[in-house]
């Protein structure tokens, strides 16, 4: 019973070295898709989050059209950035890093896009 709780008293500060694991995980090749896929959706769910409140604003302020005019611009950014990230893709051919870089593509891509949206309509639709 001692040695047991001895073990534990000298672990438990390896536990709060699991988050770290985690973080370092990702950095290896076996969890890269993982992490990347991970990234990506995150940060295309922050974009799609900032659209629709852009849309919703836009609308509100200056009408239906308007709105209608920023969602299809936002069709044809996504269309620029789809064939931006295959193009990608497509550079390493059928490697298994292909789709881990068109992920990563994406996620850089949607990041831009967040802080280029931000900057281009937050001052008209937010003014201080």
């Amino acid at each position: 019973m001692k040695s047991l709780l001895a073990c534990l008293i000298l672990l438990s500060p390896l536990a709060s070295l699991a988050t770290s694991a985690q973080t370092l995980d990702c950095q290896q090749s076996k969890n890269a898709r993982a992490c990347a896929q991970n990234a990506m959706t995150n940060a295309r769910n922050n974009l799609l989050a900032l659209t629709k409140d852009l849309n919703k604003q836009l609308k509100d302020f200056n009408g239906m059209k308007s709105a209608q005019q920023f969602a299809r611009i936002e069709g044809q950014w996504e269309q620029f950035a789809d064939k931006q990230c295959v193009h990608v893709h497509e550079l390493y051919g059928k490697g298994s890093l292909g789709p881990i870089a068109d992920m990563t593509c994406r996620e850089q891509l949607y990041k831009e896009r967040i802080s280029t949206l931000k900057d281009l309509y937050d001052e008209v639709l937010n003014p201080r």
